[in-house]
């Protein structure tokens, strides 16, 4: 596909009314070095005058555009929203907090070039104002994610990622409503190359990912890639076949050849609290993939756009 435009640059923002503005300026000083480019900014339901910030800007810039979603769809739709929009030969995906430096994007798209890659992903050598906590949070999830589907590739950027028209096309043409973006890029293969940055600590405003999101964030990506979690059960009901096998025979012989009178009831109850535990982790892991199969045979939208900017007129 040609395309006059030589980057689309996606900005999705939720609340950030605070540094939206510092963030475009900065995004227009470092891409101005590019033939042509325009900035797409999603508001994913803000309630903070974001929204008519963007309004604001699409009047004074006609490269940079706007579309508001009708309520808050999460961080992946805004995503999805955007890159459905984009017009690019080459698409970035950027936060609106300047935790991700826009010159850094910029290196990203000369090594994309050069590299003749069709993602490059950005890879956090430091992660500047993030607790021990998150960060083996994060470390745990990444690992568990890559063992359970064996994708890993640039999982650890975030989205922070410049991709070719070919990678945007065929994650359009993904039927799946409920969608983990990264992890899609991942499964799509084709050459992608890392970038290291520094990460810097975030200046303005408040983080929107809590550890509710980043959990249902964690389990939305394992439940969208493997099955491995279903087959957990099998492998339950066969250690607890051994396991009681081999209660049986302890039993048998301590009875007849032990002669040992019986014995209290702690160890049953610990025995049957623990199995009681293990099916309820399985009905819960069972319910999570009966849960994303009935809400994908609604076969409703990702987002609802609400609103478009006055930018351009945009594709619907």
């Amino acid at each position: 596909m040609n395309s006059e435009i030589f980057l689309t640059t996606i900005v999705p923002c939720l609340n950030e009314a605070r540094v939206l503005e510092k963030t475009v300026h900065e995004l227009n000083n470092c891409l101005a070095s590019f033939p042509s480019y325009e900035i797409l900014i999603v508001d994913d339901g803000s309630s903070d005058g974001t929204w008519e910030q963007v309004i604001e800007m699409t009047k004074n810039d006609n490269r940079i555009h706007g579309l508001r979603l009708s309520r808050n769809f999460g961080h992946q739709a805004a995503i999805c929203a955007g890159l459905a929009h984009s017009k690019g030969r080459f698409t970035a995906i950027i936060d609106a907090d300047l935790q991700d430096p826009p010159s850094v994007l910029v290196e990203m798209v000369k090594v994309l070039e050069k590299e003749k890659a069709d993602v490059v992903y950005g890879i956090r050598k430091e992660r500047e104002g993030v607790g021990v906590f998150y960060r083996a949070c994060y470390s745990i999830f990444y690992k568990t994610f890559f063992y359970l589907t064996g994708l890993g590739q640039g999982l650890e950027a975030g989205d922070f990622r410049v991709v070719n028209r070919r990678i945007v096309d065929e994650i359009n043409k993904l039927p799946e409503s409920e969608r983990y973006i990264r992890g899609l890029i991942s499964w799509l293969g084709f050459k992608q190359v890392g970038f290291e940055y520094i990460r810097p600590q975030r200046s303005l405003g408040s983080t929107k990912y809590n550890f509710k999101k980043l959990y249902e964030l964690a389990v939305s990506g394992i439940t969208s890639f493997s099955i491995l979690p279903l087959r957990f059960a099998t492998a339950c009901a066969g250690l607890s076949a051994v396991f009681a096998i081999l209660v049986a025979s302890w039993a048998v012989v301590d009875r007849y050849y032990l002669g040992t009178p019986p014995r209290g009831w702690t160890s049953i109850i610990v025995v049957l609290l623990g199995l009681g535990t293990i099916h309820f982790l399985l009905l819960g892991v069972i319910g999570e993939y009966l849960g994303k199969v009935f809400l994908q045979t609604k076969n409703r939208p990702t987002y609802i756009i609400a609103e478009y900017s006055k930018g351009r007129q945009m594709n619907q």
